[in-house]
């Protein structure tokens, strides 16, 4: 996944970036290889730390995530929290879908019919 790190504000650190990419390695072993990139801003208001994260996956999927706290670590757990319950919704559903079509014309917990002699 290609990830995307723009500080508003700061200047990006070494301990910033492990910071957001462990958390996209989280993201990441969620979602496979479904998910195309992420872009993380990072801003600091006022003493505050904002963080911003926007993911897109497969078939269009724009997953969002925003929270500020007081520390980094805080602030990025809470925003890639929040893309992560998306993800996990969006994921249920592609393999939903996918455990639908596997026999086509069959109910659901029926076995298919075979013709007897």
């Amino acid at each position: 996944m290609e990830l995307d790190l723009t500080g508003r504000h700061l200047s990006i650190s070494e301990e910033l970036r492990a910071l957001a990419g462990a958390q996209v390695e989280r993201l990441d072993r969620l979602l496979n290889d479904s998910a195309v990139s992420a872009r993380v801003v990072l801003d600091l208001e006022g003493g505050r730390h904002c963080v911003d994260v926007k993911v897109h996956a497969r078939e269009d999927h724009l997953l969002h995530g925003a929270a500020e706290a007081e520390s980094w670590d805080a602030a990025l757990h809470a925003a890639f929290d929040k893309v992560l319950h998306q993800a996990q919704t969006v994921k249920g559903k592609w393999e939903s879908r996918h455990r639908r079509g596997e026999r086509a014309g069959t109910a659901p917990g029926k076995p298919p019919e075979t013709a007897t002699s």
